[in-house]
């Protein structure tokens, strides 16, 4: 913002001191701000003693303004004669931030497009003495003292006939009022009211229109506004430079696929998966490039020894299965739950009834299905299941024969599908939700009754061990699983044999396996100390009754609690009857399936009648029976299925014939339980002192529940009452009662995430390894947790499982906290330069770096430079587009085609729907939606636009898993320079900016073909076969370039009218130019007084511009070019000899946002002309 003056002598000023303003896009304001900040206004540095009100130098005691003194106390620069230069910025910045030095924001272009707020900071920081008057339809009709009141001037508005001519009023400050309206009007509003854009004040001024109304601001009227383009705007001159095509083919001898190097390398990668799924120590991550055979290598070496596959989407294990049957591999693909998928809106308000009104909600099934979908009665039977269900939208195109659970399925009816959907989304397993139905939902499920359900048999079949398969197919959840970790078999006797069975992951995992938590995480905690403590009644009681010192609490969570004496005989109470049930329950099938004479005959009819009412009694003539049996005689081999079915159950029952077992010695009111455990003891005792079908199965869960633990603690929430009962309870309770200096627990802060999303300034964690290899990262001011719970790396018969990953760009960091341990890395190549030789050599690929920064495209799309986009996908297909190139080594060549374009989803969308690329972009995709995908593997031609950052939050998340606190505050650089002082979050970062981007190149490497790929972005790894450079320049106009030729004769001053005869344009059009060349830093207004035509002086050294030009003008004295419309025909090549360039490579350079450059620099090169 400029200070404008009101009069012909200058004598009166109407600009605003520079430190009341909280942001400016002119770097003098910005420096003139520094210069008046006194030592008064600032804490912890001290004033000069011969100069009051300036700052005393730390070093020298000299005075110096607040940014020289920050940058001599921060040890920036040694003292007050060393030139700020590059640190300008940064010491700008802390003066502002850390100091609390009442300087602006400064905004240049970079800034203003990163975020769409600074560009309304900088509306409302500009006034009406920041517009060239000379171009207003709006008429000056009253100044200074002819203006009534506090104004100084008074308008005739060019939107409407004003009777006195001066309906709209300036201030001093420069605020334009709007006398008929009374209302302000911002100068955007003003400008689009002056050009006709909108026809009244009060009209909305959004979407085109705004869009419209600000450029008219900044470049008709001459605001000092920063560039703000969105997509549409194809204004600026754009020029695209790529290597010739010939020259890119010219620089190999040969190209094509090369066959023979590929399958030589396949045969490696074979191999060190079969050396890795033999591997029961660390996990291995094998990083081998795409098309050497990572997922057919499993494939084959499943013939000799069992493996399971498990992907992220269902496109993956597809191919899996494909290869599979290529190959003659027994393969079975592992159940899901349901291929349904309830509404949104109606799971997450059956999910809220239950919370709120308890979990028997669950066992009233249709007044759940009434209370969840609008329009529906509690008596209403007419709800159609497809009622229901919503369209996936997932990856509908490829379809795999999953066994699913009819019931979920809704094959009967949508009161069942509902309630079982609910309690999934309450956190039960597929399997819980079958095994423990009657305590969910107080009935077993229809599938169970009388017929077979598919899910069941589905994972029967997985584990058969009468046909036993050799590869097993599913998603990550599917390794939780211990018979997906387990090869089973029989052996020469017929006994069911088990082995691990090696596991692997396809692509990095990430945080597959943590679950989030939102506010009700602590409510959870609360439920299951009401359990164990009878003196916690909310959150508050669970934080304050020290639960962590109460030796019962730590035992049950630890699944020792009877360990306790209070407990210890009530378990055994409970568990003899439990197991006198399975007695007599094995005495029924016993009895349905063998003849009774014949029972009689082996002298066991008797005892096995007996168990009922006298099971000691029993117990003593069974075991005497069969030790009596001949084992020649006829029937004989009934022993092997009553000693296991009814007499070693009856054993433990009586204690091999000693006790008689009973509830009478369980003394509820002396156990330690309250709540919902409570609840639960007692209704096993009232059901069996009832004879209830169910008291096996509620007997059974209240041993297990009083044992505490992971087990006791699902149990418990499977037949709790409570609505916010949760079977991953024991983890948050646990985290809340951890003590700081407990081994395993840690506290992290973070800045960008929070489970609040209103919070402004992060949270704090507890980070805490709760049960077996679990970690509960819980945020401290109640609002969530995150639970992160690797699988088990043990078989069902105990052995350790080889766990393998495939991730083309792994990182052992990364895949070390998803899976809770170490890892090892390993590849058929030994460093990044044999890769890079690789994917050129064997794969033909070839990388254009066409930016010379990241270039992140994460966020809104109207901050990317989406022109430059569209100028580049335009040259790559006029230039490469119908050359002629072979596919394979020594194939007949093929035309190249249009190009495919990846960027991220937000910018597709707007260039996808661009109607410049309708007939240049042959195939579209976003990043994510690519990562081990091959359907682009055939195309030649491609472009990356931009890469990816996910956010602060995301890696301070990440980092969270692994008790690690991450510095956000981009001291250390920005862009290519972003670092965030951790290992691990720096890594996290790789991932996201140069990772992704390899693996969306790598979509085009997949062995069907060459291909060449402009990737505008420097996020391009070190294995990448970086061949050459393009560049998308911001060339001057013709226009401008003559202009700036016209000005240079003129003398120091010129005004609009001295330059307008050079050009055959119009006068407008030359303001805007001139304006361009100011906003660059080439010329400067010297006189904007109204009534007087606007002068520019010609700067010598240019300060502070808009367009980054130090590149190009180091391109101009490397070529001898002039600087005006010149290509970047210096770094646009092929390179010779390697592939990746690095000393050679020029430096992004590294500036601190919202801080102006030092003000004796020069950033910017000779102006056109």
């Amino acid at each position: 913002m400029l200070d404008r003056s009101s009069s012909e002598s200058g004598t009166e000023e109407y600009g605003r001191d520079p430190r009341e303003v909280s942001a400016t896009v002119d770097p003098r304001r910005a420096w003139d701000a520094a210069g008046r900040v006194t030592p008064d206004e600032v804490d912890g540095l001290e004033a000069a003693a011969d100069a009051p009100d300036r700052f005393a130098c730390p070093a020298s005691g000299e005075a110096v303004d607040v940014v020289r003194a920050v940058g001599v106390r921060e040890e920036l620069v040694d003292g007050p004669d060393e030139p700020l230069d590059d640190v300008y910025p940064q010491a700008y910045a802390i003066a502002r931030e850390e100091y609390d030095a009442p300087l602006p924001a400064y905004y240049t272009t970079s800034d203003a497009i990163a975020e769409f707020d600074a560009v309304l900071d900088v509306i409302g920081e500009t006034t009406y003495w920041d517009l060239d008057t000379d171009t207003l339809a709006t008429e000056e009709t009253a100044s200074s003292d002819e203006v009534g009141g506090d104004a100084v001037r008074a308008l005739n508005p060019a939107w409407r006939e004003s009777e006195s001519e001066a309906s709209v009023l300036v201030f001093e400050s420069g605020t334009i009022w709007d006398a008929d309206t009374e209302r302000v009007l911002d100068v955007v509003r003003f400008a689009a009211l002056d050009a006709g854009i909108i026809d009244a004040p009060n009209d909305e001024l959004a979407g085109g229109a705004f869009t419209d109304a600000y450029r008219a601001t900044r470049e008709e009227y001459g605001a000092p506004l920063p560039r703000w383009d969105p997509a549409e705007d194809g204004a600026r001159e754009l020029t695209p430079q790529l290597p010739p095509a010939k020259e890119l083919l010219d620089a190999r001898d040969v190209s094509g696929v090369d066959t023979d190097a590929l399958d030589e390398a396949r045969a490696e990668v074979e191999e060190l998966i079969r050396e890795a799924a033999t591997d029961d120590g660390s996990p291995t991550i094998v990083t081998a490039l795409p098309a050497t055979g990572k997922t057919t290598g499993t494939v084959k070496t499943a013939r000799n020894r069992p493996l399971s596959y498990l992907a992220p989407r269902k496109e993956l294990q597809a191919q899996a299965l494909d290869k599979a049957e290529r190959w003659g591999v027994d393969a079975r693909i592992l159940p899901v739950f349901s291929d349904e998928r309830v509404d949104d809106g109606i799971l997450a308000a059956a999910t809220s009834h239950v919370r709120e009104g308890g979990k028997d909600r669950l066992r009233d099934r249709w007044s759940l299905v009434a209370n969840a979908l609008d329009g529906a009665s509690e008596g209403d039977r007419d709800v159609d299941v497809e009622d229901l269900f919503t369209d996936d939208e997932g990856d509908e195109e490829v379809t795999l024969d999953r066994p699913t659970c009819p019931t979920a399925d809704g094959d009967h009816g949508p009161a069942w599908a509902l309630v079982v959907h609910v309690a999934r989304r309450l956190g039960y397993t597929p399997r819980e939700i079958h095994t423990q139905a009657q305590g969910l939902f107080g009935a077993e499920l229809p599938c169970a009754d009388g017929e077979t359900c598919e899910y069941s048999a589905g994972w029967e079949h997985a584990s058969d061990a009468d046909d036993p398969a050799d590869l097993l197919v599913g998603s990550y959840v599917h390794a939780h699983v211990p018979s997906v970790r387990t090869a089973y078999s029989r052996d020469a006797r017929g006994r069911v044999e088990t082995a691990p069975r090696a596991v692997v992951l396809d692509e990095f995992v990430g945080d597959a396996f943590a679950r989030e938590f939102d506010e009700l995480a602590d409510d959870h905690a609360t439920w299951l100390a009401r359990s164990l403590r009878d003196d916690v009644d909310d959150r508050r009681d669970v934080y304050q009754r020290e639960l962590g010192a109460d030796e019962w609490v730590r035992a049950w969570l630890r699944g020792e609690g009877g360990d306790d004496d209070r407990v210890d005989g009530a378990l055994a109470s409970l568990r003899r009857v439990r197991d006198l049930f399975d007695a007599r329950e094995g005495v029924g099938e016993i009895r349905e399936e063998v003849d009774a004479e014949l029972l009689r005959q082996l002298d066991v009819a008797e005892a096995l009648d007996a168990v009922h009412d006298d099971p000691v009694g029993a117990y003593r003539e069974l075991t005497a029976a069969l030790d009596a049996l001949d084992p020649e005689q006829p029937g004989a081999g009934l022993e092997k299925w009553i000693r296991p079915a009814v007499v070693d159950p009856l054993a433990d029952a009586t204690v091999s014939g000693t006790v008689t077992p009973g509830i009478d010695s369980v003394d509820v009111d002396a156990l330690p339980v309250t709540g919902d455990l409570r609840r639960l003891v007692v209704s096993a005792l009232d059901a069996v002192r009832e004879g209830a079908d169910a008291a096996p199965a509620r007997l059974d869960a209240a041993a297990t529940a009083l044992q505490g633990g992971r087990e006791g603690c699902r149990r418990l929430a499977a037949w709790a009452d409570d609505g916010y009962a949760h079977p991953d309870a024991h983890h948050l309770l646990e985290a809340i009662i951890a003590d700081s200096d407990d081994p395993g627990t840690s506290r992290v802060h973070t800045d960008a995430w929070a489970f609040d999303d209103r919070a402004t300034d992060g949270t704090a964690l507890d980070v805490v390894d709760t049960h077996g290899r679990a970690t509960t990262v819980l945020d401290r001011n109640g609002h969530g947790a995150v639970l992160h719970n690797p699988p088990a790396r043990t078989g069902a018969g105990g052995g350790d499982v080889p766990l393998v990953g495939l991730d083309a760009t792994g990182r052992a960091e990364l895949w070390s906290v998803a899976l809770g341990e170490d890892v090892t890395v390993d590849d058929i190549h030994d460093d990044p330069a044999e890769r890079a030789a690789f994917l050129e050599d064997a794969l033909d690929l070839r990388v254009l770096r066409a930016a010379d920064r990241p270039r992140y495209y994460e966020g809104s799309p109207a901050s990317k430079d989406t022109d430059g986009d569209v100028a580049l996908l335009e040259a790559i297909a006029e230039e490469y587009a119908g050359i002629d190139a072979p596919r394979e080594r020594g194939g007949e060549p093929v035309t190249v085609g249009r190009p495919a374009a990846i960027t991220t989803k937000s910018v597709r969308e707007v260039l996808e729907n661009d109607e410049r690329l309708d007939d240049v972009v042959s195939t579209w995709e976003n990043y994510g939606n690519v990562k081990g995908s091959n359907e682009l593997g055939s195309q030649q031609l491609a472009a990356i636009l931009g890469c990816q950052h996910y956010g602060d939050h995301e890696i301070e998340r990440f980092a969270a898993l692994a008790g690690e606190e991450v510095d956000t505050d981009r001291g250390t650089g920005r862009g290519a320079d972003l670092a965030y002082g951790s290992e691990l979050a720096d890594a996290y970062l790789r991932h996201m900016r140069e990772d992704q981007t390899m693996q969306a190149i790598l979509r085009f490497a997949r062995g069907d073909s060459g291909a060449t790929v402009v990737a505008r972005t420097s996020a391009l790894r070190e294995d990448l076969p970086t061949v050459g450079r393009a560049q998308v320049a911001e060339t001057w106009s013709e226009t401008a370039t003559t202009i700036a030729r016209h000005y240079r004769t003129l003398g120091r001053e010129f005004t609009t009218a001295d330059v307008r005869e050079a050009v055959d344009v119009g006068p407008r059009q030359v303001r805007r130019v001139l304006a361009e060349l100011a906003d660059a830093g080439y010329i400067r207004r010297v006189e904007e007084a109204p009534g007087r035509a606007t002068t520019y002086e010609r700067v010598d050294e240019p300060g502070a511009g808009e367009v980054e030009l130090p590149d190009r003008g180091e391109a101009v004295a490397a070529t001898g070019h002039t600087a005006t419309n010149v290509p970047y025909t210096w770094n646009v090549r092929v390179f010779g000899g390697e592939t990746t360039p690095s000393a050679g490579d020029p430096a992004s350079p590294t500036r601190v946002t919202h801080a102006p450059p030092a003000p004796d620099t020069v950033d910017g090169v000779e102006p056109p002309g």
